[in-house]
């Protein structure tokens, strides 16, 4: 169980909307530390998934997205 203190409230993360997706994601992720749990505007979020993709499934898939190089900025 993740501690209320330690989410961070993803109002409070600036990002620089001109750099590439790739910079934004990963500044994001290291910004909000956990992805799946964090605030908006000082409410808990807890994200969950209802298929059979496992977390797992969805961190490769972040891998991928960081891998590819040629990712356009959107």
């Amino acid at each position: 169980m993740v501690c209320d203190k330690d989410l961070i409230d993803i109002n409070k993360i600036q990002i620089n909307e001109n750099e590439r997706v790739f910079d934004k994601l990963l500044k994001y992720v290291i910004a909000v530390k956990n992805p799946y749990n964090f605030k908006v505007n000082g409410v808990k979020v807890k994200v969950s998934f209802s298929d059979k993709k496992s977390a797992l499934d969805i961190e490769s898939a972040l891998v991928k997205i960081a891998g590819n190089r040629g990712l356009k900025n959107t």
